[in-house]
């Protein structure tokens, strides 16, 4: 028979964490910080330290069963759970509350009726809302209804639900191994296109493919006062994405501004590249962003007759290129693009024909594999709705 009423019915204890100075300095207790549940499990390598003293530590001792509730975060996270199983000694800390359940009520059964009202969206639609945060108080957890069958019950639908997720989880890690050995295989056909088999008609390096590369101004010719709001745009690496140009992330200048740093306008045809920052970034330029300018985070390379123009992309972009770029980087917080390495990257140079071949190879095969592996994606998302009906199933119990 089941049992009907309110989460308030099933509780012994909910309560705040105490509240003490953190620190991550690895002296003194384990205690609980939002990130230690960031994963929806208890994660010892994300937890603060403190020195507690012995009325602290009695009352913020977890014990094996305890859920952590996530009642104070960003919309998409409040309302996250995690269960302490007891592996290390962890202290309860601030900004996340500690439910206990009743001997009758399961405490992995209660868990999987929190876990399925956060899937539902239940936090994110109710929770109130501040800016960049969103927060329940105990008063919004107590009231919400709640059944439950007999404990035995429960642990047999606790052990159903295990067994169903695992496989679905097993499922889920499958797939995002084949999305990976999908567009590992697309990698490595774009860089047998332009690397291997090289003999010594072919053999070349990029420097041999570029007729000019020209780096973005520095300070001394664009300062911050130069900027201003809908002009001219100037391109950093930060507006770089997927091989185009996004102009709106990022800063502007006047035309007159502009005209006098030409130098640097782009052309039709040239390949931008990130030099610092976010190394490596390409954008192959279009008709309609020729008057935009180069800014100081990316360098213009310009193809030569030997190569065309989106062939050269195509290097410019793979992940033979990015590697040895990284390899090869200066800078210890920022890496930065070396020039000369660059250039010196070995590649097969083809003729023209064969080089349009290559591309019209390249780009067949990625949108093959962009369609596989969209399909792929809609499979883990479905996986996940299927976890999400199994456990609405299993969870709906009888009528009160």
């Amino acid at each position: 028979m089941w049992k009907h009423g309110t989460i308030e019915d099933v509780l012994s204890m909910i309560q705040n964490g105490v509240n003490c100075t953190q620190d991550k300095s690895g002296k003194g207790h384990k205690i609980t910080r939002i990130e230690t549940i960031a994963d929806a499990n208890i994660n010892y390598g994300k937890t603060g330290f403190s020195e507690l003293d012995e009325k602290q530590k009695i009352k913020a001792a977890l014990v094996k069963g305890d859920i952590l509730f996530s009642h104070i975060n960003s919309p998409i996270h409040v309302g996250k759970t995690a269960i302490y199983n007891g592996n290390e000694p962890l202290y309860h800390g601030i900004n996340l509350l500690r439910l206990r359940t009743i001997e009758e009520v399961d405490s992995s059964y209660f868990n999987r009726f929190l876990i399925s009202l956060f899937w539902s969206g239940y936090w994110k639609r109710t929770a109130k809302q501040s800016v960049n945060q969103a927060s329940v108080n105990q008063t919004d957890i107590k009231q919400i209804l709640f059944s439950y069958p007999p404990l035995a019950e429960q642990q047999r639908i606790v052990a159903k639900l295990d067994a169903a997720f695992e496989e679905i989880d097993k499922a889920v890690v499958a797939t995002k191994q084949e999305t990976s050995q999908t567009t590992s295989l697309y990698n490595c056909m774009v860089k047998s296109l332009i690397t291997d088999e090289i003999n010594d008609s072919e053999a070349c390096c990029i420097g041999d493919l570029v007729e000019e590369i020209v780096t973005g101004p520095f300070g001394s010719a664009l300062h911050k006062s130069d900027y201003i709001e809908n002009g001219i745009p100037v391109i950093n690496p930060q507006n770089l994405f997927n091989g185009n140009i996004v102009p709106n992330y990022g800063k502007s200048i006047s035309l007159e501004m502009a005209d006098s740093l030409s130098k640097y306008k782009l052309r039709v045809g040239d390949i931008l590249i990130g030099r610092r920052g976010e190394m490596g970034r390409c954008a192959l330029v279009s008709d309609n962003e020729s008057d935009y300018i180069c800014g100081t985070g990316c360098m213009i390379v310009r193809p030569n007759g030997k190569v065309g123009k989106q062939f050269l992309f195509e290097i410019l972009q793979s992940n033979y290129v990015k590697k040895k770029l990284e390899e090869g980087a200066v800078g210890a917080t920022m890496l930065n693009l070396n020039q000369k390495i660059l250039l010196s990257i070995p590649i097969s140079i083809r003729s023209l024909d064969e080089q349009e071949k290559s591309i019209d190879a390249i780009y067949a095969y990625g949108n093959d594999t962009q369609k596989f592996n969209f399909n792929l994606e809609r499979k883990i998302e479905l996986l996940s709705v299927l976890k999400s009906a199994i456990l609405a199933q299993e969870l709906k119990g009888e009528t009160a």
